[in-house]
């Protein structure tokens, strides 16, 4: 990490992602969040993920905590899991040697892979970030990835990003602090998408 490292994006990006862009939106992040959105976070990361990492499973509260951070309107279909299942597949995710994290996940009723990516994260946010349309997004327009990018290649340029500048981590990762400024910047100069076009 060296201070004023900037990523080298092809000439067809509109977007430099670099130390000035991770401050301005993760600051712009924190500062639109709502009070309970805020709160919720902080005790995913601060409580929720530590426990899940001690117990290497999280519970059925857990899961709907982090589907209520995700995305409000996934409640009633994580509701749906046997909390015994969610045990059993999310300690098989979390075990050291599991391989295909994201695939496991998406056993459970209700998460597909946005989801598991997000539940990835409050788990491991070190190692692990929120793929989310609005981030990819983002990453799109700084030429970072192609569009319809596999989980594996965002995450491993989302890595290579955070790790490739001088960012100080909030009070939780890099990553965290990469996809706070990612989600944000999305939030307030993607277009709108017109169903129906695509």
């Amino acid at each position: 990490m060296h201070s004023g490292t900037r990523v080298t994006l092809p000439a067809m990006a509109v977007l430099t992602i670099d130390e000035s862009f991770l401050e301005r939106w993760s600051q712009r992040y924190a500062d639109r969040a709502t009070a309970a959105g805020a709160a919720l976070e902080r005790q995913l990361f601060n409580d929720v993920g530590p426990a899940a990492r001690a117990r290497m499973h999280l519970e059925m509260d857990e899961l709907l905590q982090i589907g209520r951070w995700k995305a409000a309107r996934s409640a009633s279909h994580l509701s749906r899991n046997d909390p015994i299942n969610v045990r059993h597949v999310t300690r098989a995710a979390f075990a050291p040697k599991a391989v295909e994290r994201l695939s496991i996940l998406t056993t459970l009723y209700g998460v597909q892979d946005a989801m598991a990516s997000s539940i990835l994260t409050v788990w491991s946010p070190e190692q692990y970030t929120v793929w989310d349309v609005r981030a990819i997004w983002t990453m799109q327009q700084a030429g970072l990835i192609e569009d319809r990018a596999p989980f594996g290649w965002y995450l491993i340029s989302c890595r290579a990003l955070a790790d490739s500048l001088a960012v100080s981590a909030t009070d939780v990762s890099k990553l965290r602090t990469l996809d706070r400024a990612l989600w944000q910047y999305s939030k307030e100069n993607q277009p709108p998408v017109v169903r129906g076009t695509r």
